[in-house]
């Protein structure tokens, strides 16, 4: 099998299926969101690219796949899997779980043995804890603490793993992130401008 000829999407697809195929009564999909966020940067950090190509966004509850909606629907409507709610009791209430049902089997094939080799990893560091443990987890990682809410988090920034992030070096490192995203936006919207508009020369001014 070519790999290199597999998009994003259908390893997405692939890897969801995969970690809820694992999942007991109680996991949900806080945790599926939690497992694809750790498994992405930790590829990342160790090879430098993501296993799915797709971008994460913080949110108070930890990390969040972008177009997280739009991905599971797609995967509905193909019959890939199902939505179901379970009721788990706890101590002192009921609690509704969101899951989803695989009705399909993950195609391992579409893997690279590195990229097995991490998710394995990931699955049995976390295998036992729950969508909240894991959302307190992600609330620490480095990733997650240089973003601000609801921009997406940059994979570069699994470098400051294991690093002591004072209140002004995280201040800096996000004014640096916030300034370099509006350079690249200030870039694609004068492309956009030039490449549909007739003018040989414009200048657009953001700042």
């Amino acid at each position: 099998m070519n790999r290199d000829k597999i998009d994003n999407k259908t390893k997405l697809f692939n890897l969801i299926l995969l970690y809820i195929s694992y999942f007991r009564d109680f996991d949900g999909v806080k945790k599926l969101n939690k497992l694809l966020y750790f498994t992405d940067f930790e590829y990342y950090n160790k090879y430098s690219k993501s296993i799915t190509g797709f971008n994460y966004l913080k949110y108070p509850m930890g990390p969040v796949i972008e177009n997280y909606s739009e991905i599971i629907n797609e995967m509905e409507n193909k019959k890939i899997l199902k939505r179901v709610e379970s009721r788990i009791l706890g101590i002192n209430k009921t609690y509704t779980v969101h899951k989803l049902k695989k009705l399909v089997e993950p195609d391992l094939e579409l893997f690279e043995k590195e990229e097995l080799q991490v998710i394995r990893d990931v699955w049995y560091k976390n295998e036992l804890k729950s969508g909240k443990e894991l959302e307190e987890e992600s609330h620490v990682d480095a990733p997650w603490v240089l973003t601000e809410f609801y921009q997406p988090i940059s994979y570069d920034f699994v470098k400051y793993r294991n690093q002591d992030l004072d209140d002004y070096t995280i201040s800096e490192i996000k004014a640096e992130n916030s300034y370099n995203r509006a350079k690249e936006y200030k870039s694609e919207a004068e492309k956009d401008f030039y490449e549909n508009n007739d003018y040989d020369h414009i200048t657009l001014y953001f700042f």
